[in-house]
């Protein structure tokens, strides 16, 4: 987390741009942007300052170097833009190998060798059939959807999934995708970069809004 210092040099280092506070006695100042700037590391401010410095035109809000981390955020961690996520979409069926766990591969293995008695082959291919099914190691192969960021994956599943969203109108399935993805991305976008105490903020209200609802019900029976 930063301090207090980091904040205060972070924005002497912005002070040179137009409509720049004094901040020679702007101790309520700093003390606001600390509360919105403060849990990010320091080297994450400095690149942000940096960042903004160089595309920047005033002096910034706290949300507006908040907008600066998560550019940085965005850019780090690989989000496609909405046309790489399009092309995604586009070429995301992909032929992809079976993977097994050693155990999987003993119950394959087990089974192609009773393969000529059928009842006992039935029996063995049951028992691989559920292993592969509920193992967390083994991979089915065939035709798979393949996509580098799990935000494009979920944006396609929000959609109902890519054959429904794949129509005899590329351009409008094309414009449905994008929309929805800059949403997707934005909403994020917005998560990643709240303060902490709205996080917390956040998931409090969510309890108590599911221990009421548990509540209720429980009253009703």
């Amino acid at each position: 987390m930063a301090s207090r210092n980091k904040v205060i040099d972070l924005l002497l280092s912005i002070s040179h741009l137009p409509n720049a506070p004094d901040l020679k006695n702007a101790e309520s100042l700093v003390n606001e942007y600390y509360s919105v700037l403060g849990h990010w590391p320091d080297e994450l401010l400095d690149a942000a300052a940096l960042h903004y410095k160089s595309t920047g035109t005033f002096f910034p809000t706290p949300g507006k170097l908040n907008e600066s981390v998560l550019d940085l955020q965005m850019i780090s961690v690989g989000i496609p833009t909405p046309g790489e996520a399009w092309s995604q979409v586009l070429g995301a069926l992909r032929p992809t190998e079976t993977i097994l766990c050693e155990e999987g591969q003993r119950l394959r293995d087990s089974a192609q060798e009773v393969n000529t008695i059928a009842g006992a082959y039935l029996i063995k291919a049951k028992e691989y059939g559920l292993h592969r099914d509920t193992c967390t190691k083994c991979k089915q192969g065939g035709l798979q959807e393949i996509y580098s960021h799990p935000v494009v994956a979920e944006t396609v599943r929000l959609l109902g999934g890519r054959d429904r969203l794949m129509t005899d109108n590329p351009a409008a399935d094309r414009k449905q995708f994008i929309d929805a993805y800059r949403e997707r991305v934005a909403l994020e976008g917005r998560k990643a970069i709240m303060p902490p105490q709205v996080k917390d903020y956040i998931e409090s209200t969510r309890a108590n809004q599911l221990t009421a609802g548990l509540i209720k019900k429980l009253e009703i029976k």
